[in-house]
């Protein structure tokens, strides 16, 4: 027996082999073309292979979930192999993390209703199912966070009625926050509004970024006088301000003020009564709601954009969303 599932697992493997890594958010031809599908005949939506058979959702063209029923005997190793070799969107820290995960649920996944999770970077749910080890179904699908979850008093560039946005939650002590907005953010400012599409900014300052909550208020007061995007861009190119404490933070965040051509006295006042902290504390309450995974976490209209540096699949998710 041990040798018959050596062998299998080698002709799946050999299978993949000749595979491209397949993604959500393609056309339906394309994914299942990725994974050497074949449509069923007479079923919309439903392709195999001689290892498994596969149930597609779309949704404008796109496809956004997938069930896929296993031929055959599979061990919670196997199933782990094929599913992070067939997606490399599909975020896990180590691919031993999904075993595991599997491992300590064996009843849940035993059920009816079988076991659900999501992704490291909560950008899709799973759910696995199977009485035993020859009847397993997989369920895949993208998350979407409810819109509603997200603040109306975001910084926003562009149309602030635009049907379709781009939500950031960010801090500015954060060194991967520096990145997007460096190398990032500045192409969205030159796109994104052309396609009828906003971009929102909400605050998340870390707890242990100890100068993060001051420089969003700051942020928040130079937002009054109609500049924040300017300051905000100081705080992410200068780096003087993050190893001030006191006094010496308040002068510092007060001379980007200046630099930026702020009413500096105004500011000062604004900063230093902490006008806006009740705002940043419901941005960090909201982004807790919508299960922010780190900073920056990325959503587009309430869908996770983890790979917030993949063009492709923001065209793709905007797309979605219009």
């Amino acid at each position: 027996m041990k040798k018959w599932m050596a062998l299998k697992m080698a002709l799946v493997c050999a299978l993949l082999a000749g595979t491209s890594e397949a993604q959500f958010l393609q056309n339906e031809k394309q994914f299942a073309a990725d994974l050497l599908l074949q449509p069923v005949a007479g079923q919309t939506g439903v392709y195999k292979n001689k290892y498994y058979k596969a149930y597609v959702t779309s949704k404008k063209g796109l496809v956004t979930g997938a069930s896929f029923v296993f031929n055959g005997e599979m061990q919670f190793r196997d199933l782990s192999s094929i599913v992070n070799y067939l997606f490399d969107d599909l975020y896990f820290e180590e691919e031993r993390d999904l075993i595991k995960e599997w491992n300590s649920h064996v009843q849940n996944i035993r059920s009816r209703d079988g076991y659900s999770f999501t992704d490291d970077s909560l950008g899709y749910q799973l759910n696995l199912q199977g009485k035993d080890s020859k009847s397993y179904v997989l369920k895949m699908n993208l998350i979407s966070r409810d819109l509603k979850s997200f603040p109306e008093d975001a910084v926003v560039y562009g149309d602030p009625a635009a049907k379709v946005s781009v939500q950031i939650f960010s801090d500015f002590q954060c060194p991967a926050c520096k990145m997007l907005s460096s190398e990032v953010l500045e192409k969205w400012k030159t796109t994104l509004p052309a396609q009828g599409v906003n971009i929102k900014y909400y605050h998340y300052p870390l707890d242990y970024h100890k100068n993060a909550n001051p420089a969003a208020l700051a942020s928040e007061c130079a937002r009054d006088q109609g500049k924040f995007w300017e300051y905000a861009e100081y705080l992410f190119e200068t780096t003087g301000w993050l190893r001030k404490t006191g006094n010496d933070l308040t002068e510092s965040l007060i001379g980007l003020a200046n630099r930026t051509g702020l009413d500096a006295a105004a500011f000062k006042t604004c900063y230093e009564t902490a006008q806006h902290q009740d705002r940043i504390d419901q941005h960090i309450k909201a982004g807790d709601q919508v299960k922010v995974w780190g900073t920056p976490s990325v959503y587009v209209n309430g869908v996770p954009f983890g790979n917030w540096d993949d063009f492709s699949r923001l065209g793709a998710l905007i797309q979605l969303a219009k």
